[in-house]
């Protein structure tokens, strides 16, 4: 398994290719929602197994935190401890604060890692969600 930054335009597609599996194709979100301007600017981050990417998430570098978000890993893949290394790297290699709004299903995954819940529960894509954060010295 390798973990890298997608620097390149093939790693980028990859990465997208992931998220429209789980998020457009998987959860019905609706492609012009998952994709949106902040792509073009933030960190991406990729998971590759054999050369197939498995699982993607991005990373938006603000002040005084960085937000994690479009935190993915294929279903077939799920439950093998992919999505936890991706996150634990990520916060390792850029350190500092954490914030993320997690999927209402996916809350206690993130409480595994450390994130601690905040703030109310609200609606993005018809997804509940709730804000949570991290701090990585």
């Amino acid at each position: 398994m390798i973990i890298k930054e997608a620097k390149h335009q093939k790693d980028f597609f990859r990465c997208m290719k992931v998220r429209g599996r789980v998020f457009v194709d998987e959860q019905h979100v609706k492609s012009e929602i998952e994709i949106d301007d902040l792509d073009q600017t933030c960190r991406h981050f990729l998971v590759l197994i054999q050369d197939q990417p498995v699982a993607a998430m991005r990373a938006i570098e603000h002040e005084h935190y960085t937000k994690l978000g479009r935190i993915c890993v294929l279903k077939e893949y799920r439950h093998q401890g992919i999505g936890e290394k991706l996150v634990n790297h990520v916060t390792q290699f850029i350190k500092g604060e954490f914030r993320l709004g997690a999927q209402l299903h996916a809350a206690a995954f993130y409480e595994h890692l450390g994130f601690i819940p905040y703030g109310e529960v609200f609606i993005e894509a018809d997804i509940p969600h709730i804000m949570m954060k991290k701090e990585v010295k």
